[in-house]
């Protein structure tokens, strides 16, 4: 046995990748705080949302992956919505040389608070908590 697994002289199909295009399908940015004139004495609680989605394109061997960011900004006794960023971004690849057993499938959602990389769905305890503290 090799040290991948693989029977002695079977060898592994080489996978090939090439980014063929990315670019911002959608944007938008609201910015609340200045259309309603709040004063900058407002303490902001940050909220990140991050979502990823791959799907396989109509051309053989093309992969399309969208990362959706919306990203909100509070008050931190949330009466006042401070900004809101919604981005859509998109790569497009080439990916040829993987094997038919392989999953085909991405399905993945992180949403990250303050700073906090966790899946705050496991850990909702991160939710609003200072990201130099030690939890």
């Amino acid at each position: 046995m090799a040290e991948n697994g693989a029977p002695e002289g079977v060898q592994q199909p080489q996978v090939q990748m090439s980014v063929l295009g990315q670019f911002i399908r959608d944007m938008s940015f609201e910015n609340v705080m200045a259309q309603k004139g709040v004063g900058a004495d407002v303490q902001p609680d940050v909220s990140v949302q991050v979502a990823l989605d791959a799907k396989k394109r109509s051309v053989e061997n093309q992969y399309e992956v969208i990362t959706k960011l919306n990203i909100e900004s509070k008050s931190k006794d949330g009466s006042v919505v401070l900004f809101v960023l919604e981005l859509e971004y998109v790569g497009i690849f080439n990916i040829a040389g993987v094997p038919e057993d392989h999953p085909k499938t991405c399905d993945t959602s992180l949403s990250i608070y303050n700073g906090h990389q966790a899946y705050i769905s496991k850990h909702p305890e991160l939710k609003g908590k200072d990201p130099q503290e030690i939890v």
